[in-house]
């Protein structure tokens, strides 16, 4: 009982505003200091007037980003804006991005620690997704990881350093 209770507690953390019916908007905010996007975080937001800019305009915008979680904006009904230099990001979980809007945007670059774009991760968006850059550390992109991405103005274009190369779709 004990431990049900301890992960119902943690549960909210990972789901943070996941089928949240209202308005959320995180606009023009620096977070130096964010890790991880969790879980669900922003997944099954219904109300389209809802915002979410992580966009990286200083020196320390997204600096600290490690992981976007399996799921974090998926079946997002409003408009999410996630663009800048993210040096630390390391993963990009299945599902992430899925089903986003046609007025969302993806646009990353300098995606040093990029190790993992995996299953789904932006399947079936309207966004415009961009990455472009320097990906060094990239090792895999997972099946199915771009699938149906439906807009024809999207692009891949990274300079892809692995030392073992990078393995596609397996």
């Amino acid at each position: 009982l004990h431990h049900h209770r301890r992960s119902h507690h943690h549960r909210p953390q990972m789901h943070a505003f996941s089928h949240f019916a209202g308005k959320v908007l995180f606009i023009n905010n620096p977070f130096p200091s964010l890790a991880r996007v969790h879980l669900f975080a922003f997944s099954k937001m219904t109300h389209t007037q809802s915002r979410v800019e992580l966009i990286d305009q200083s020196v320390h915008g997204l600096a600290s980003l490690e992981t976007v979680g399996r799921a974090a904006f998926e079946d997002f009904a409003g408009t999410v804006t996630f663009e800048g230099a993210m040096p630390k990001l390391k993963t990009i979980s299945s599902d992430a991005f899925q089903r986003i809007t046609p007025h969302s945007a993806v646009n990353i670059f300098d995606l040093f620690s990029l190790e993992i774009i995996d299953a789904h991760a932006f399947a079936n968006t309207a966004a415009l997704i961009r990455i472009r850059g320097a990906l060094p550390s990239l090792t895999e992109i997972r099946p199915r990881a771009f699938r149906s991405t439906l807009n024809r103005n999207s692009s891949f274009a990274g300079t892809c350093g692995s030392e073992t190369g990078v393995k596609i779709g397996t």
